[in-house]
């Protein structure tokens, strides 16, 4: 039923029972516009149904202005109500009351045409989270500076509001640490890991996760994967060592024993050019790896062994007042020694 005189001008509005609203907190009525087009409108009677051309929705302002946008967001009353398009032809019907229809902090105008009209994403405006990630539309396009479109925003395999939420690493970025294992492998993967996507070198040892995956094959989780006694870092930078290897030159001595115990070189297994491994010098033997003669009796520790079964720890094997090279038939004379042959 209209109230209200005759219209006499096609502007005329007229106030429609069907359509009213009100708003305590602001103290407005809301209605709709009929708007008159067409012929001589004077003469309407309230009691008769008449047909218009066109209509709004709004309210009349404390000035008397007519406000077709209640909630001010850009969006028409009539349009909210009946449905409006968004940028890609999207049809929605959102509260005419309320800006934000959803409550994701942003407007329903822009998440139909993109945040400051930038286009940059169109979201749904009656879903605060348009992409199932846990984290709100607003949210990712106002503080995250992710696509509230897309659910895994870096393509790692983790959804946005996991990284966000819960593993604390970045987004907008697949390996958050720089240590070249993705964030989705580093807390899911079962062989090597997980290892922590937020720190580059997971167990110290100044190898990036990354490098001992797959350059080295060492434990990134472990410091010291061969139990050496060497960080796996020191391995590679300082000795030039296996960190997958405990005795790297295979002379029976542990890398971190030679390097830290006996002072040899854990690269090479006869340290001193003495014919004996330095595994042999210090577990059979009993001789200085690091001496090439270790009694000074002018023999070789290996000669002593190899070549005359004597002792390379005692310059008179057997005690009997004469050195081992007089006895072998080695004499000294000075600096120059020569071989008796009878």
């Amino acid at each position: 039923n209209l109230h209200g005189l005759s219209p006499t001008t096609s502007s005329q509005v007229w106030k429609v029972d069907d359509f009213y609203a009100y708003n305590s907190s602001t103290d407005q009525e809301y209605y709709v516009r009929l708007i008159l087009v067409n012929g001589n409108h004077s003469g309407l009677s309230g009691n008769t149904s008449y047909g218009f051309d066109t209509w709004e929705w709004g309210y009349w302002n404390y000035n008397g202005t007519w406000n077709q946008d209640s909630d001010n967001d850009t969006l028409s009353d009539g349009d909210e109500y009946f449905g409006w398009e968004d940028y890609y032809g999207n049809v929605h019907t959102t509260n005419r009351f309320k800006a934000d229809t959803d409550d994701d902090n942003l407007t329903d105008y822009e998440e139909g045409f993109g945040y400051n009209s930038t286009l940059s994403y169109i979201t749904d405006p009656n879903d605060p989270d348009t992409d199932d990630d846990y984290l709100n539309d607003g949210y990712e396009v106002l503080i995250s500076d992710t696509d509230p479109t897309n659910s895994d925003t870096d393509g790692d395999g983790l959804s946005d509001g996991y990284e966000v939420l819960t593993s604390q690493t970045d987004p907008n970025e697949w390996d958050t640490d720089d240590d070249w294992l993705g964030d989705y492998e580093e807390i899911y993967n079962n062989t090597w890991g997980p290892t922590d996507p937020n720190d580059p070198d997971t167990d110290d040892d100044e190898l990036r996760d990354g490098m001992e995956v797959y350059d080295w094959g060492s434990d990134p989780n472990d410091s010291d994967t061969d139990d050496d006694g060497l960080s796996d870092g020191a391995e590679v930078y300082d000795y030039n060592t296996s960190p997958t290897d405990n005795d790297t030159d295979d002379d029976r001595l542990h890398d971190g024993s030679e390097v830290n115990d006996y002072q040899t070189d854990p690269t090479e297994r006869d340290t001193d050019r003495d014919m004996l491994d330095d595994g042999e010098e210090v577990l059979d033997y009993y001789s200085d790896p690091l001496d090439r003669d270790t009694d000074d009796d002018g023999l070789i520790d290996g000669a002593e062994v190899h070549w005359y079964n004597i002792s390379a720890t005692s310059a008179d094997t057997d005690s009997d007042g004469l050195i081992d090279p007089d006895e072998v038939g080695l004499f000294s004379f000075g600096e120059h020694q020569i071989y008796i042959d009878n």
